[in-house]
């Protein structure tokens, strides 16, 4: 019998996609915009992988960023159990460690990245 242990990543990422849940619905169920609330009320209803097409449709500015972070996040695990995590999203090269243990939601690698966001490639990360 195989024993397949755990990504030591995933922990991780799962403690940040509950936290990032959480962040959202703090937010929205606080806002005084009642549109803010009935996405609120909308998400409670559905499951959370679910969530980023909720808020692509409406998606009030002060959950944007958490938005996009649980998009990486979800990505992440998904790949993860896919058993295709840390390959670049761009070349399919192996992303480089240090990359991952600094954000393991990352989808680059070094060279991506930079291309992406015109980064020189000699920086670490």
């Amino acid at each position: 019998m195989t024993i397949l242990h755990p990504h030591p990543n995933l922990q991780k990422l799962e403690l940040e996609h509950r936290q990032l849940e959480q962040h959202i619905l703090w937010s929205l169920q606080h806002s005084s915009n009642t549109d803010d609330g009935k996405l609120y009320h909308l998400l409670l209803q559905i499951p959370p992988q679910l969530w980023p097409e909720s808020l692509s449709r409406y998606c009030p500015s002060f959950v944007a960023t958490a938005r996009h972070r649980l998009e990486k996040v979800q990505a992440a695990i998904s790949q993860i159990k896919l058993g295709i995590y840390g390959v670049c999203a761009d070349c399919e090269a192996q992303i480089e460690a240090e990359r991952l243990a600094c954000d393991p939601a990352t989808q680059r690698c070094k060279v991506c990245a930079a291309k992406a966001q015109d980064i020189p490639p000699e920086l670490p990360f």
